[in-house]
């Protein structure tokens, strides 16, 4: 019995390979079953919707061929297919199981479909067609910084990524990404240009890998700080121009290319499990991950009735994540400076939290001079910094485990060794 294939394809306007394709498939000279999409969006919802697609055949020049829409075919089992005359993308790191030239023939199609894809015989093995992925060569320690609103988030995240930047291992590699929906480190670092930020390095990485010099051109040098900050988003609806695939292709090449990165992010984890929305999870992807992949999560807080309930929650959802709690760090800055109101904060911590994390809270007193250090964008003082240092240091230290991003089979990506 001869094989069969069902393929999917995408090109610009007046592609002669398109047409011929559709032409060897009618004749017969092919062994496929060929259906044209007219956008890459109608052929995400065909691989969404229906099983039994083999492989999809697209334009590498069509609007909407990236990394994300060959991601969502690996996932499904089907193989991508590129063609693509110019080799201006590596198609295969991007997850493309085959390329090809626009003056390809019926042979070259069908060995490639051969090669990669599943015939219609044998759908029932289903297969996962990923492409060799490499260990990475280094993953820094990320370090999430979330809090609730008012509490100081930011303010803490900066100060991580100072102390941390004074240490030996860190100076001059120490990356502060605000990753926040409602994004302030822009401000609080007088950043007069709002280009290039996370839009722009998200867009870089949807059509190939970043190199190092390429990721060090999206940040700018906090020279008094001794790190480099990665500008925000723009407007918090950005985040619809934020794929999640290369979103986390983002993330792996700061790990790789930054020795600590410090994460700025909102407290929002809802997802498509917690609220069947997909788009609210897609809204989430970047604290969801982040929180996720942390080596360390500062959880900041505020002391008082509302605050510590507010913790609790973020505590709480941090939980329901998955998030270990031998990661979390409970963090309550305007902390009072009683022994005795610490310790009532502590212990209700404690008794309210679903699963109380075993570090203990960790107290920042109120330091009026705050407001003055933004605004000129000055050093925080030793006592700040050494602090949170200590206890971010103290959680990677004891839980020297593989967090998800670690893991080879997250995403293909080219690492560059930091220095």
């Amino acid at each position: 019995m001869t094989e069969r294939y069902c393929v999917m394809g995408f090109a610009r306007p007046r592609s002669r390979w398109f047409a011929e394709v559709g032409q060897w498939s009618m004749s017969g000279a092919i062994p496929v079953e060929f259906i044209k999409c007219v956008s890459t969006a109608e052929m995400a919802a065909r691989i969404e919707a229906a099983a039994g697609i083999s492989a999809v055949l697209v334009d590498g020049l069509g609007h909407g061929v990236d990394r994300d829409l060959l991601a969502m075919s690996r996932d499904h089992s089907v193989a991508a297919i590129v063609v693509d005359d110019t080799s201006s993308r590596d198609w295969r790191q991007l997850g493309a199981a085959a390329v090809l030239g626009s003056g390809f023939g019926p042979e070259e199609l069908v060995t490639a479909l051969r090669d990669t894809a599943t015939p219609l015989r044998s759908l029932g093995e289903v297969r996962r067609l990923r492409p060799d992925v490499a260990a990475a060569e280094f993953a820094a320690p990320l370090v999430t910084v979330v809090g609730v609103r008012g509490a100081g988030t930011s303010t803490i995240a900066a100060a991580t990524a100072q102390g941390l930047a004074r240490r030996a291992d860190g100076r001059g590699s120490v990356l502060l990404a605000d990753f926040a929906l409602d994004a302030m480190q822009s401000t609080y670092h007088d950043a007069h240009d709002v280009v290039p930020a996370v839009q722009e390095l998200v867009e870089a990485h949807r059509g190939g890998d970043v190199d190092r010099a390429g990721l060090r051109r999206c940040t700018f040098e906090v020279e008094r700080r001794g790190y480099s900050l990665l500008i925000g988003l723009r407007r918090p609806r950005d985040w619809t121009a934020l794929p999640t695939r290369s979103v986390d292709a983002v993330l792996a090449s700061l790990r790789g290319a930054f020795r600590w990165v410090v994460a700025d992010c909102t407290p929002e984890f809802d997802g498509d499990s917690e609220t069947g929305s997909v788009d609210l999870e897609e809204r989430n992807h970047l604290a969801r991950r982040c929180a996720r992949s942390a080596s360390a999560v500062l959880a900041v807080g505020a002391p008082g009735v509302r605050g510590v309930r507010q913790l609790v929650r973020l505590l709480d959802d941090l939980g329901d994540l998955g998030v270990a709690p031998e990661r979390v760090v409970p963090v309550i800055n305007f902390a009072p400076r009683s022994p005795r109101a610490r310790a009532e904060i502590t212990q209700a911590i404690a008794q309210l939290a679903s699963v109380a994390p075993p570090t203990a809270a960790l107290h920042v007193p109120l330091r009026r001079s705050v407001e003055l250090i933004h605004r000129g964008v000055h050093p925080f003082p030793a006592g700040l910094t050494s602090a949170v240092v200590a206890s971010v240091l103290h959680v990677v230290q004891t839980n020297n485990a593989r967090t998800e991003m670690d893991e080879p089979s997250a995403v293909p990506h080219m690492v560059a060794v930091a220095r």
